[in-house]
């Protein structure tokens, strides 16, 4: 297949109303490691975080609390609605607006935040837009959970390990646009544009009915990007697919919707300060 995927799938309605349903939220120890990391430079106060590509604004949430103003932008409108939906404090403004163009004044800013985000921007514009809105010592952060899950089980890791390559390696690996090799490679070939630049690396830990992994792959864009080429039926069938597939590693004979799935989150920190 040579289509090329449009790397603006994840703004339908579909898939905003999936993301805030199915989608991680980001562990807390991601906003404090970022604002520590923040604070080994910048000293004064903690006044406005953009958080650009906020989708359904689940970091947002998070940044909130270190924050006085929190400024979520996405570019998709969709997005940004079902965001609004939410209940979400005072101090949180959703703008649909592209990360590469904020509406924020120059130096007026000690965080431009971009979680499972940052492979669907133009980055070169983003980073030059970023510049512009941080004060000194302001820092750029950018983080990603990889896509590939590492399961945890005593006897069928691999085995499990094998469903999720099939499924998302092989069954889907036609449908990527360019932001997912991005993210696939576990952002290895972005380099934020400041001296101090480190790339950091954690590990989450969850548990999850089988059902609802199935309902988080259906919100990827390239589950759908699949789906508009064969059929929803189709789609479900590779979902059923890894889920039987995933039962037969364990010897189960439950449904997905019994059954605990143990896996890790590999979670990708990129960040640096302003000069």
């Amino acid at each position: 297949m040579t289509k090329e995927w449009s790397q603006r799938g994840y703004e339908s309605s579909v898939l905003a109303s999936r993301y805030i349903d199915f989608r991680p939220k980001p562990p807390a120890r991601l906003a404090d490691r970022i604002v520590e990391f923040l604070k080994e430079k910048y000293t004064g106060d903690l006044s406005v975080c953009v958080d650009a590509g906020c989708g359904s604004g689940q970091c947002s949430l998070l940044l909130s609390s270190h924050f006085q103003k929190v400024l979520a932008t996405d570019i998709s409108a969709s997005q940004i609605e079902v965001a609004k939906s939410q209940n979400h404090p005072p101090n949180i403004e959703f703008v649909a607006s592209p990360a590469e163009q904020c509406p924020v004044e120059d130096g007026s800013v000690q965080l431009v935040n971009a979680c499972v985000a940052a492979h669907w921007f133009d980055l070169p514009a983003f980073f030059k837009e970023s510049d512009r809105i941080l004060c000194p010592n302001g820092i750029v952060a950018i983080a990603a959970y990889v896509p590939l899950l590492e399961f945890v089980h005593p006897t069928a890791s691999e085995e499990l390990g094998e469903a999720m390559k099939l499924f998302y390696r092989v069954r889907l690996r036609d449908y990527w646009a360019k932001g997912v090799s991005i993210v696939d490679n576990e952002y290895k070939s972005i380099t934020i544009p400041y001296e101090d630049f480190v790339r950091e690396v954690f590990y989450v830990d969850e548990c999850r009915k089988l059902s609802d992994l199935m309902n988080f792959f259906s919100s990827w864009c390239i589950y759908n990007n699949y789906c508009e080429v064969n059929g929803e039926a189709a789609g479900k069938g590779i979902l059923q697919e890894f889920a039987n597939n995933c039962l037969k590693a364990l010897g189960s004979t439950q449904e997905p919707h019994e059954v605990d799935i143990n896996f890790k989150f590999k979670y990708v920190l990129l960040m640096a300060h302003k000069p």
